[in-house]
């Protein structure tokens, strides 16, 4: 070796050490060279994943405590969030395929319980294999005598929609169903379901009920973001979704919205494997739980599926609609009336900037007779069994009326086909249409951009 390259050597040692030096000269320009491209596009892509994952699971104020308003004409509603819709509820095994998902306060009943909601086995169930536990404020736990109802409508699946009663002389505030073979207890939060008296906000609120998200709609989720602008149009102050096995796009739509300032919850839907053949991924249980969480604070809940559209054939609210039947109901129902997505386009509308459904689909077959596939507006205060096209059991036999087609009626709008007769053309929807354009909802469905 030459003294210079001895000299080199002997000043890397000092600086570096051996180990060092044997990695820097196995590392060379030209490798580092060719490696450089690959390091910084697998960077970018790992930065790509964080900022998504923190746009996508952002908290959004989902279930922040606020103050709500939205006006309808001259009128304005507020709605203050209340604790049971701020309890954030979980699929919780109980025994074997047993699970139950959230509990409320009966007040209506003598003797008074907590109604917890289930999922089990559509099988006779023997109740002296579970136990109910109540947990009081004070720290006191006491155990409670239990029973139980199916929901009916099960559309002989092997799993079913069910309630668990527990009774309790006095309101706890946490309640556990175990079984003799559990080790762990699971609490859940028992949330009130009986409005303040004299509280004239409840009197004219309005939420909308959607059962779980599982997918993703079409033209990246315009017809989501229709949706709630056409109800927040009708007059609804709070629109509340259940989250099964929802794309990212609708996430990103939702928590854009609630960052918006709109009236919005997502609820988790962590339906187990092992009963999720229980109809339309657990429906029943999702209707009842999101009934029951809006009984305290509004006092009428929408129950409806994203492509349908309660539609008068006037021009007023959801409010004049239930205003014009001031009798004793429970339910009121609007006849089902398919507008499908098979038949044309409305000749009128090809060109549109913005392909509304409404504006798109005005062909419709003739309206379904009452309780085949109607939808409606149900009295959380008077109902006790809801169901998904009506209601199954109510309080002290409040009656069912379902709305003449000439009044109003629902419009579905999904793939039936074309061979139904007759096909009539009704365009009653167009005059939603410019306030639904210019909405908030489809303005930030137009600021997105969603894949």
């Amino acid at each position: 070796m030459t003294a210079r390259l001895l000299f080199q050597q002997t000043e890397e040692r000092k600086q570096w050490g051996p180990f060092q030096i044997k990695v820097r000269r196995i590392i060379s320009v030209r490798k580092v060279r060719r490696i450089l491209p690959w390091c910084i596009i697998i960077a970018a892509l790992l930065l790509l994943l964080i900022f998504k994952d923190i746009e996508i699971n952002k908290t959004s104020n989902l279930h922040v405590k606020r103050s709500v308003s939205r006006s309808l004409n001259t009128k304005t509603y507020n709605s203050d969030y209340s604790q049971s819709q701020l309890i954030i509820n979980k699929w919780i095994h109980v025994k074997e395929d047993y699970y139950v998902y959230s509990a409320y306060w009966e007040y209506r009943k003598t003797p008074s319980f907590v109604r917890i909601i289930a999922i089990g086995p559509k099988k006779p169930i023997n109740l002296t294999t579970f136990s109910c536990l109540l947990k009081y404020n004070n720290g006191s736990i006491k155990r409670s005598d239990i029973n139980y109802k199916f929901i009916p409508e099960d559309h002989d699946k092997k799993h079913i929609s069910l309630f668990f009663y527990c009774k309790a002389s006095d309101i706890p505030e946490r309640v556990a169903l175990t079984s003799t073979k559990q080790n762990a207890t699971h609490w859940i939060k028992v949330a009130l379901t009986e409005p303040v008296k004299g509280n004239e906000i409840w009197q004219s609120n309005i939420a909308v009920c959607v059962r779980p998200f599982f997918g993703e709609f079409p033209n990246n989720n315009l017809q989501l973001a229709e949706f709630i602008a056409y109800y927040q149009i009708m007059g609804v102050q709070h629109f509340t979704f259940y989250d099964y096995k929802a794309k990212n796009s609708i996430k990103l739509l939702l928590n854009a919205s609630i960052d918006g300032g709109m009236p919005i919850s997502l609820f988790p839907w962590n339906l187990p494997t092992d009963v999720r053949d229980a109809w339309d991924y657990g429906h029943l249980a999702n209707i009842a739980d999101c009934m029951y969480r809006y009984a305290k604070t509004h006092k009428y809940v929408v129950i409806v599926d994203i492509d349908e559209l309660i539609l008068p054939q006037q021009n007023i609210s959801l409010m004049d609609i239930i205003k014009t039947y001031n009798s004793s109901w429970s339910t009121l129902l609007f006849r089902n009336t398919f507008f499908s997505l098979d038949l044309p386009d409305d000749p009128e509308v090809k060109n549109a900037t913005i392909p509304l459904t409404i504006l798109k689909k005005t062909l419709h077959f003739t309206p379904m007779e009452p309780y085949l596939r109607t939808k409606g507006i149900v009295l959380p205060s008077k109902v006790e069994i809801p169901g998904i096209h009506f209601t199954w059991k109510s309080i002290d036999n409040s009656k069912t009326i379902t709305a003449e087609p000439t009044f109003a009626k629902l419009h579905h709008y999904r793939h039936r086909g074309n061979k139904e007769k007759p096909v009539i053309r009704d365009q009653t929807a167009w005059r939603y249409s410019d306030r639904i354009l210019k909405s908030d909802p489809i303005k930030i469905w137009k600021n997105l951009t969603i894949s």
